[in-house]
């Protein structure tokens, strides 16, 4: 594991964290499928620009960064967990958002998706350039 690597992070529950910072309870459970069907569509999508190996699922929260992306650097588990935030919250919570909001929030996922190629896959971006 890379010393920059900060283990509380790696042992976050991916359900729980992205709760927190969307703004429910950690402790409400009367949401959960549907964040995690949140969290599960935007893990798929990172699967298939080749950020994860294989596919996850999130089914509990048990499941953690470190479940997610063994050996995951600070930043990495961080680009992340904010693209399963802003994926979630424009899912689960747009109704609360203004237009101009959703957009700001469409914007951070594609930047994040950039960033995440990026880091995961450099040469990919620019083989058909």
């Amino acid at each position: 594991m890379d010393e920059n690597t900060n283990l509380s992070e790696l042992s976050d529950s991916i359900l729980s964290s992205v709760k927190k910072l969307i703004g429910i309870p950690v402790e409400d459970n009367s949401f959960d499928l549907d964040i995690m069907l949140n969290i599960n569509a935007a893990s798929s999508t990172l699967y298939q620009l080749g950020v994860l190996k294989k596919p996850f699922t999130v089914t509990s929260k048990d499941d953690t960064y470190a479940d997610l992306i063994p050996g995951g650097t600070d930043d990495v588990v961080n680009q992340i967990k904010m693209y399963f935030v802003y994926k979630t919250k424009l899912g689960f919570d747009s109704s609360t958002l203004s237009s101009a909001m959703i957009e700001v929030i469409k914007e951070l996922i594609r930047e994040a998706e950039y960033r995440l190629q990026i880091s995961f896959n450099p040469e990919g971006l620019f083989e058909n350039s």
